[in-house]
């Protein structure tokens, strides 16, 4: 390409010479490549390596793609393309699949759709790393995305012994409860169960999920 012909691709108001021909060439937007799209021969193989894999632990999870999206906090297109060889993944993206398909087997997931992936795996940035932690986060608060077992059983416990326990607060404050026998043994019975529920969910704990303290089983 010649200085002469620099002129054309140049923003308004720049200069055209031979200091500047390096600087100054951009190459045009239809033929830049894309870093998230993979050439023909890349997308057949991703398709063969990382979108079977996926296809298959998404299979063996029973979910489909539009489950599986919502439990990994992202969408369905995402997932169809990074099965179909469309995409390079990130690592981050690669977690919260993992996260979705089976968050008790999460590492271990994540190491294998991240070696199916080789060497089109795309690097980390730190912006990329915290959007997705902020969608996960949010999806765990909104109850889409799972948590795992260890966390998600004594959570749900818990918030069954709180439910029990605002049960029996509500009778209680009806007007002649305390001289309710009847009353009173629905109580007495509520707050067994709650007592049940907190002795099988085990200590109070906090949950930290970016900027959200979530305090499970402090209630009494």
């Amino acid at each position: 390409m010649t200085a002469d012909a620099l002129p054309d691709m140049m923003p308004p108001g720049a200069v055209a010479g031979p200091s500047r021909a390096r600087a100054c060439v951009r190459r045009p937007a239809s033929v830049r490549p894309v870093a998230y799209l993979p050439d023909p021969d890349e997308r057949e193989r991703l398709a063969a390596t990382l979108g079977e894999t996926l296809r298959r632990l998404r299979a063996e999870a029973g979910l489909g793609t539009r489950a599986l999206a919502v439990r990994a906090a992202t969408t369905r297109s995402t997932v169809v393309r990074l099965e179909r060889g469309e995409r390079r993944p990130r690592r981050s993206m690669l977690s919260s699949l993992a996260m979705g398909l089976d968050p008790d087997r999460h590492v271990e997931l994540l190491e294998v759709l991240a070696a199916a992936a080789g060497p089109s795996l795309r690097p980390e940035s730190d912006g990329s790393a915290r959007f997705r932690r902020r969608q996960i986060e949010a999806g765990i608060l909104a109850g889409r995305v799972p948590l795992p077992s260890n966390i998600a059983r004594p959570l749900a416990l818990h918030r069954q012994a709180d439910a029990a326990s605002r049960k029996a607060e509500r009778i209680l404050a009806r007007p002649g409860a305390l001289d309710d026998a009847e009353a009173l043994a629905v109580v007495n019975e509520l707050m067994d169960v709650a007592r049940r529920l907190r002795e099988q969910a085990g200590r109070p704990f906090t949950l930290y999920l970016g900027k959200h303290r979530i305090r499970v089983g402090y209630r009494w």
